[in-house]
């Protein structure tokens, strides 16, 4: 059963698509059964797929975006579009600026209270001397690496890497020149705050144990680095987008500012073509969902939405799951700033759509949420097909063509008996070394499932499905789905058994309820997002 797309889109002057061919399957080969709910039909060809194809297409068409978008007729400011591209694909570098400006300020203050100049010069022999003491290190802990070829897996090339030491050193000679006692005054009322109650106690023994002469032990260097970041992040004036910055600015720190111009030429030769197709996603889809809010009347206003994100954050503020870890680590945005502008969408939605969030609808809701909520467990095996090469830590070029051209192949020889799902499996499926299940999941959770698939919050939103919440909730035992368009290629799954779940959830007690509510308001933000995304006109 392939599955029908039929978003239309302009784009560049050229009609594009009038009814596309989903990227979905799935077979009742195996067992007869049917393969899924139909309610995956309207999920898996999804209209985000088809604003992703849309700027899939510009981008062939004319090499790189270079002119500006028009969403439903209205021009993206092309500095905003810039800016909201580093937020997406630049958060390293974005917080590496961030320190930057942080020890700018700092020397300057320092420099100003009488320190001389010179005494923050960065000879180039020390960074020299520096890398290679590291490398040196790193070799007889991996003997026979490259350590340049791992460097780049994490899509850092020899000259970022220069810079990063460059900016280590200088941040030694602000914050941390000579030993302990003689550390800046900041530098210590930094790890004192770090260290609450004992604090001041821990650093006064810090300070009597390594004397003149001593180098300071790594890892306790590394640990009071760490302190001083944090809290000169927390003390200092930051400034984003969200912040009310004007788009020709990303950051400002303490008044100093990086311009997007500048940023978007740091992150030029790193930022891949599928990085940038899903910035551009997110800010076609953001920007026709803001369109549709204002319409209603239901856009929160700057004003509003500050007020209301502060209350939604203090309750999680004093925990080590900040608002903004959860984000981060948890629901998987790639900057604060990505997380705050979708915070900003689904709470204007959420008031939206406030007379429909009732016992009858959480009721409604829960009936199918229930194997989620209650701890329920799928097994499945996975073929994956990788557009992304997991050796080099980058993509692969035309790399989900490519991988969607071979599922479809193996596809049809599983559907025509030609090939089992076995030996597809054996020759076919290529995971990370690393995964040790390599696509035999026995008896996941659902979110066990996503964080195997690469899934998150903010994926879902760009791709407007989950694969994984497809094979969660709809496919049969024993049936075969695919193929399926991940976050990193194409994957074709075998349902193998289902746990019924063990739990119990209600709407009667409260944190249950509530759990039940932002689980519905997610699913429910999601549906109407891809619904605004069927009638979203791109230029």
């Amino acid at each position: 059963m392939r599955l029908p797309t039929s978003s239309c889109f302009v784009l560049v002057g050229v009609t594009a698509l009038a009814s596309t061919q989903a990227q979905g399957s799935t077979s009742r080969a195996a067992t007869g059964a049917p393969a899924a709910a139909k309610g995956q039909d309207k999920v898996q060809g999804g209209s985000v797929l088809g604003i992703r194809q849309a700027v899939e297409r510009a981008q062939r068409l004319e090499g790189k975006v270079v002119k500006p978008f028009l969403v439903n007729g209205v021009k993206l400011d092309q500095l905003e579009v810039d800016r909201q591209t580093v937020y997406m694909v630049g958060q390293r570098t974005l917080q590496q600026k961030l320190i930057e400006l942080i020890v700018e300020d700092q020397m300057a203050e320092q420099i100003k209270a009488g320190a001389p100049k010179k005494m923050f010069d960065v000879i180039e022999d020390d960074v020299q001397k520096h890398i290679e003491k590291t490398i040196k290190d790193w070799k007889t802990k991996n003997p026979g690496g490259n350590f340049y070829a791992q460097l780049a897996k994490t899509n850092t090339t020899p000259e970022e890497y220069v810079t990063i030491q460059r900016s280590t050193i200088l941040f030694d000679k602000v914050f941390f020149r000579g030993i302990p006692s003689k550390w800046p005054q900041i530098t210590r009322e930094a790890i004192v705050a770090s260290g609450g109650a004992q604090g001041t106690a821990f650093f006064n023994k810090f300070a009597e144990a390594v004397k003149e002469g001593q180098d300071v032990p790594p890892l306790w260097l590394h640990i009071c680095r760490t302190w001083v970041i944090k809290k000169m992040q927390e003390w200092a004036d930051v400034r984003y987008a969200s912040d009310g910055v004007p788009p020709d600015v990303i950051l400002s720190v303490n008044g100093r500012v990086w311009k997007t111009e500048h940023a978007m030429r740091t992150l030029a030769l790193k930022i891949k073509p599928e990085d940038r197709v899903r910035a551009l996603v997110d800010i076609v889809l953001q920007t026709s969902l803001r369109q549709e809010l204002k319409k209603a009347g239901m856009w929160l206003s700057d004003e509003q939405f500050r007020k209301e994100f502060e209350d939604y954050r203090k309750p999680y503020d004093d925990t080590p799951f900040t608002v903004k870890v959860l984000a981060m680590s948890f629901k998987g945005y790639p900057s604060f700033e990505v997380y705050k502008a979708r915070w900003r969408l689904e709470r204007s939605f959420e008031h939206m759509i406030a007379k429909e969030i009732n016992d009858d609808t959480l009721g409604a809701h829960l009936v199918k949420a229930r194997a989620f909520l209650s701890d329920g467990r799928t097994s499945l095996e996975a073929i994956r097909m990788p557009a992304f090469d997991d050796a080099a830590g980058t993509w692969r070029k035309d790399g989900f063509a490519a991988a969607r051209g071979e599922a479809e192949q193996v596809m049809r020889k599983i559907e025509s008996g030609a090939m089992t799902f076995e030996d597809a499996m054996s020759k076919h499926a290529i995971w990370p070394e690393h995964f040790k299940d390599q696509g035999k999941l026995s008896g996941k959770s659902l979110n066990e499932i996503r964080q195997e698939l690469k899934e998150n919050e903010y994926t879902d939103f760009i791709q407007g499905y989950s694969v994984a919440e497809i094979l969660f909730y709809d496919v049969a035992i024993g049936a075969v789905a695919g193929p399926l368009r991940g976050q990193d290629g194409y994957y074709i799954c075998k349902i193998t058994q289902r746990l019924a779940p063990t739990g119990t959830v209600t709407l009667g007690e409260k944190n249950q309820r509530d759990l039940v509510r932002q689980d519905f308001l997610s699913h429910r933000f999601l549906s109407w997002a891809n619904e605004v995304a069927g009638r979203t006109r791109v230029e």
